[in-house]
């Protein structure tokens, strides 16, 4: 197979986009492991007082920090309150790991069981069950990243509109509505030395028309159209960006409605 001289400048373009962008994440961004304290900027404690959750902040000095949900077991002594550090022997809820200043929103639902939404943008929900310093956890809404097909692309002006078949799966016992976002790679004049990204984002059902919502506990497909715009000095580098993300806009329907957001930040939550 050859590669044509504009598919190589492309392929060029994208592998040096992909390694700056993977640069500036390892500056910026930390791991959520155990023993690693920082400062508490929220604290839970579970209806028994067995448990505290907490968001902790943990610094990377100059080159930024990250944030996370702990949970802390009570030993006897006071739990730590909001702005002290975490214990040394909390544990961090990995899969909560987020940026220095994401938006968490935790709700303790049983003794030992909470839910955590993590962010106000790409919203992600999760459901951690504690039992002493273990934890299991499960996703609410997930996104097959390796199943999604991209189809038409097209720009007309500074709008770019990329059409693309994607794959969800709810692990809730409610129906979820929701919007699929993510980034294109776009240029600045000095080309591939100004590296951007532009959202792009869908919420509508290409095929019904309306808003995407998906059933309890289902596996379905569903036709998208992405769209953004750039600045008008840019160009865009990029119509199959690497990941698409997942917004909750909506758990439950009804009398039976257990999150709705508002402004970019849950406003109902109620235990499910």
């Amino acid at each position: 197979m050859s590669i044509l001289p504009n598919d190589f400048k492309r392929i060029t373009q994208r592998f040096i986009a992909g390694m700056i962008i993977a640069g500036l994440s390892l500056a910026f961004l930390g791991g959520c492991e155990n023993n690693q304290t920082g400062y508490i900027t929220k604290t839970f404690v579970s209806p028994s007082g067995e448990y505290q959750a907490e968001v902790v902040q943990v610094s990377l000095g100059a080159t930024g920090g990250w944030s996370a949900v702990f949970f802390e077991t009570d030993n006897g002594e006071p739990f730590p309150k909001e702005k002290e550090q975490n214990g040394a022997d909390s544990i961090c809820v990995e899969e909560t790991d987020a940026n220095w200043s994401a938006d968490f929103d935790v709700r303790w639902t049983s003794d030992n069981e909470f839910i955590v939404i993590v962010g106000s943008e790409m919203m992600r929900y999760y459901d951690v069950t504690v039992d002493g310093d273990q934890y299991t956890l499960f996703e609410g809404l997930t996104i097959d990243n390796d199943k999604t097909v991209y189809h038409d692309r097209s720009i007309d002006g500074n709008t770019i509109e990329i059409t693309a078949t994607v794959y969800v799966h709810n692990n809730l016992d409610a129906p979820v509505s929701f919007i699929v976002r993510g980034f294109a790679d776009n240029y600045g004049p000095r080309g591939i030395f100004d590296s951007r990204s532009v959202y792009i984002l869908a919420d509508k059902d290409l095929e019904t028309g309306e808003g995407l919502v998906i059933g309890p506990n289902e596996d379905a497909p569903f036709e998208i159209k992405l769209t953004g715009t750039k600045e008008s000095e840019e160009t865009f580098g990029d119509d199959m960006p690497r990941s698409l993300y997942l917004r909750i806009v909506e758990i439950g329907t009804g009398d039976n409605l257990t999150l709705q957001m508002e402004g970019g930040l849950p406003r109902t939550f109620t235990s499910v």
